[in-house]
């Protein structure tokens, strides 16, 4: 099979990538394609089995507001000591960043998402900021999402994968990528890049400001929980009476 330049051998073997503890249960499940309807009858949908990382967080958060950046800026600001590790990881968990992306020994990612080890100290953290509220914003040329207009008048975005001389085999879903599409390059009238990223916007709007600022902490840290972040800052001591 023919694997894509723009993709390493590594890349496409997804299911190595994953590595890491806990059964997909309930939504977790890998479904068919919700972009995907029954009239692209030649194409095919396979899945295969798959681990996500769960460190007994539950990954079901409510809604807490719409975050904007001018709102989240002064939050992420200040990381001074106190921030909880705890916490921190916790909202890395249930925001599913490890999922799709591998930070240094907390997370594997899936093979197909930017790795964010050594992020902290890579770009700034409104640059961080910029590409989790607004993942469209800037477009990792290493990892496109792809657009293919089928004869049908579908359109189907998501990873290429793979790509023979038959077929495109496309991951629509980041969370799902073990869930791939194989369409037929003969139903095809169009590939081009995607101007949406894969990765989904309002991922921050289940949380508070305070677990924000304790992920920021988390990734300026690299998932070190002996980092000075996470350290108690001492009380100031108190000044000695004047003398009269």
């Amino acid at each position: 099979m023919q694997i894509p330049t723009r993709f390493s051998a590594t890349a496409i073997l997804l299911g190595t990538l994953w590595g890491l503890s806990g059964k997909a249960t309930g939504a977790e499940q890998a479904t068919k394609p919700s972009g995907f309807t029954n009239q692209a009858s030649t194409a095919v949908v396979t899945t295969q089995s798959a681990s996500f990382p769960t460190n007994g967080v539950s990954r079901v958060a409510s809604f807490h507001r719409e975050w904007k950046r001018a709102e989240l800026l002064p939050v992420i600001s200040d990381l001074s000591g106190g921030r909880s590790f705890t916490q921190g990881s916790e909202v890395f968990a249930k925001a599913m960043c490890g999922t799709c992306h591998a930070f240094g020994r907390i997370s594997q990612g899936n093979g197909i998402s930017p790795d964010l080890t050594g992020v902290g100290s890579r770009y700034s953290r409104d640059v961080i900021l910029d590409s989790i509220l607004t993942p469209s914003l800037v477009l990792n040329s290493r990892f496109p999402a792809t657009e293919l207009r089928l004869r049908n008048g579908e359109v189907m975005t998501g990873t290429l994968v793979d790509l023979t001389d038959d077929e495109y085999v496309i991951a629509e879903s980041q969370f799902h990528p073990e869930a791939t599409t194989m369409i037929p390059r003969a139903d095809v009238i169009l590939e081009q890049p995607s101007a949406t990223s894969s990765m989904p916007e309002g991922l921050l709007d289940s949380f508070t400001a305070e677990q924000i600022r304790d992920l920021f902490a988390f990734l300026d840290a690299q998932g070190d929980p002996d980092a000075r972040v996470f350290k108690s800052v001492p009380a100031p001591k108190p000044m000695p009476p004047t003398q009269p």
